[in-house]
């Protein structure tokens, strides 16, 4: 399944969520359910485990993976939460693509609020104060900048998908790239670089530049799509998906050097995210019957756990910043 969107992702996918019914923003639900027009009900505190009600204790709770769930046919898409055993899953929000500011307190996401236009809204831990950042209809796949202060992105207002940065309120937005289909930004721990998908070369490929667009390198080259880089929390490996046989997860150096990939009896990895303490993975893999369930396992592929129940699309998990 992922093969399929991710290289029509790269290319032309934009990955519109067209809710069903547009619910000015919603508040949390805690179950795992997926309602027609989502409920507000009082949200659940944002760790279940050893936590405050949502203050910003980060690695010492356990910190929850966000994740996208597609439901009818991938037309709607909502915003979830759980924490990293799968429990306390919560829904937070119409939209997809969630990533985690610094602190595990603000989320950024995209929504829609008309078709087909997509742009990048945050809002808190818990899914109140839902706002948008950017208007023009043409944005996806936030990052947020490790100091809060930035979040880069992917816009296609230009006519192809170029990645930008702007402040952590939209303002101040600046193209960074401006050849060739570029995806799924994310900023490094240090905030020096950001490490992209493009397919400049004639195929997908996982690069790296400076967090101003200066100084781009190739940090992947193989006749599989390459894409999805997240960085570790120490800085010093990147995984990503390549699409090959077996489980298509590789980990790599921070330089491109050094690539293994994960061996873990499974036949379909995607969609790799740290954990906040860089020991294990989060990732989706097909389970069957049109469905995606989210798994962690250590870095060594072994220690396979499935988190979420799988009974619809649940998929680009986000544990740590994307």
């Amino acid at each position: 399944m992922f093969a399929s969107i991710l290289n029509t992702s790269l290319r032309t996918r934009r990955f519109v969520a067209v809710p069903v019914i547009l619910t000015a923003l919603v508040a949390a639900c805690s179950d795992d359910s997926t309602p027609t027009a989502p409920a507000v009900s009082t949200p659940s505190p944002l760790f279940a485990a050893g936590g405050s009600g949502g203050s910003s204790c980060g690695p010492r709770c356990s910190a929850p993976i966000l994740f996208d769930r597609l439901i009818n046919g991938g037309l709607v898409h909502y915003v979830g939460k759980m924490n990293a055993d799968g429990g306390n899953v919560t829904i937070l929000h119409l939209g997809s693509n969630p990533a985690w500011g610094p602190g595990y307190t603000k989320i950024a996401f995209n929504y829609t609020s008309g078709i087909p236009g997509q742009d990048i809204w945050t809002m808190n831990a818990d899914g109140t104060g839902a706002m948008p950042i950017t208007t023009n209809g043409s944005n996806i796949f936030p990052s947020w900048s490790p100091d809060g202060t930035k979040i880069a992105f992917v816009s296609w207002r230009t006519g192809s998908n170029q990645i930008f940065t702007m402040n952590a309120d939209g303002t101040n937005q600046q193209q960074l790239t401006n050849v060739a289909v570029n995806t799924f930004p994310s900023w490094s721990p240090d905030g020096s670089k950001i490490t992209f998908g493009s397919n400049r070369t004639g195929n997908d490929e996982v690069f790296v530049m400076n967090a101003d667009g200066s100084n781009v390198q190739q940090l992947t080259n193989s006749p599989a799509v390459d894409a999805g880089a997240v960085w570790s929390p120490d800085g010093k490996r990147i995984a990503y998906v390549s699409l090959n046989a077996g489980c298509d997860i590789v980990i790599m150096k921070a330089d491109g050097s050094a690539k293994t990939q994960i061996v873990n009896g499974r036949t379909d990895c995607q969609n790799p995210s740290f954990s906040p303490d860089g020991k294990k993975l989060a990732f989706v893999s097909d389970i069957g019957s049109n469905n995606f369930a989210i798994f962690t396992m250590n870095l060594d592929g072994s220690a396979v756990t499935q988190i979420s129940l799988g009974r619809y699309i649940e998929w680009l998990p986000a544990w740590t910043r994307r």
